[in-house]
């Protein structure tokens, strides 16, 4: 099959985007290749590893998928027999400049974008003020089912810090992805929650694929599946997000908006993002 990467920064659905591909389908998806540094030929210890090798490195962690059915992460996504490849990082390598160079360490095996063929993608995008809510109990627990009471991660500089920092990513991963890519579908996740299976449905005309119609009844009565965050009492609102950490947030958000204007594409749904009543209207 061909190569096209499901990318988003965590907990923007990618994990539930999979679920939904597989069980429509019964095509496997699987995690993406790794990084690029993992495989340039920066020094004597990589250059010496095979691709077989590099891969098996680059999967250490994901072992909990598996466990939850997502047995595609045992595949190597070069194989060409998954529907999408995973990804939470900048497309790689980083420029179309350095993708379309002919040389040595972009003919290697594991290149993320392999030289002459097209770079295609299905981009999810989240409310950056929940997926920074989600990512933050994500990255204490490591666990894709906690259920526990952490409010007292949402307050101080550390929570200030990590809305900051992320804020800058959030928009860095999106514009590359849309930047860096021939062909994108962009998926915002919002549109996803409120008619899944209308969204489902383009994902799959984009990927080219006809889903299995008794597996797309199933899935219209099952739409969770088995890996799902559970409710917390954690909201955006004004002491989660002070003035300050909003602002910053929807100056990406804008910056983010104008990148899609430029390209000719339908705006972000600003009117769905948190705290739109005050941000939304106002330019970068």
């Amino acid at each position: 099959m061909p190569l096209v990467y499901l990318a988003s920064l965590p907990r923007s659905g990618n994990t539930w985007v999979r679920y939904l591909l597989e069980a429509s389908t019964g095509i496997f998806t699987c995690v993406g290749g790794p990084e690029y540094h993992q495989y340039r030929n920066v020094s004597n210890r990589n250059a010496s590893r095979t691709p077989e090798q590099i891969w098996q490195v680059s999967r250490k962690g994901f072992n909990q998928w598996v466990d939850f059915g997502y047995l595609g992460e045992l595949l190597n996504w070069t194989q060409g027999n998954t529907l999408v490849a995973r990804s939470q990082t900048w497309p790689q390598p980083w420029s179309v400049k350095e993708a379309d160079r002919i040389d040595d360490t972009l003919q290697h095996p594991l290149a993320a974008f392999p030289p002459g063929l097209p770079r295609r993608a299905v981009v999810i995008i989240r409310d950056p003020f929940r997926e920074f809510i989600s990512w933050k109990k994500y990255d204490r627990t490591h666990s894709m089912v906690n259920e526990g009471d952490m409010t007292e991660l949402y307050h101080g500089p550390e929570w200030h810090h990590f809305v900051t920092y992320y804020a800058r990513e959030w928009y860095d991963l999106y514009s590359r992805w849309i930047e860096y890519t021939d062909d994108v579908y962009i998926l915002h996740y919002h549109r996803l929650m409120s008619d899944t299976m209308v969204e489902l449905g383009r994902i799959l005309r984009f990927l080219e694929v006809e889903p299995d119609p008794a597996r797309l009844e199933c899935v219209r009565g099952h739409l969770e599946g088995r890996v799902h965050s559970h409710r917390h009492g954690v909201v955006p609102d004004n002491v989660t997000y002070p003035t300050r950490l909003r602002a910053e947030v929807w100056r990406h958000v804008h910056q983010l908006n104008q990148d899609f204007k430029a390209r000719g594409w339908q705006p972000l749904p600003l009117d769905s993002y948190s705290f739109a009543d005050q941000f939304a209207d106002i330019g970068v």
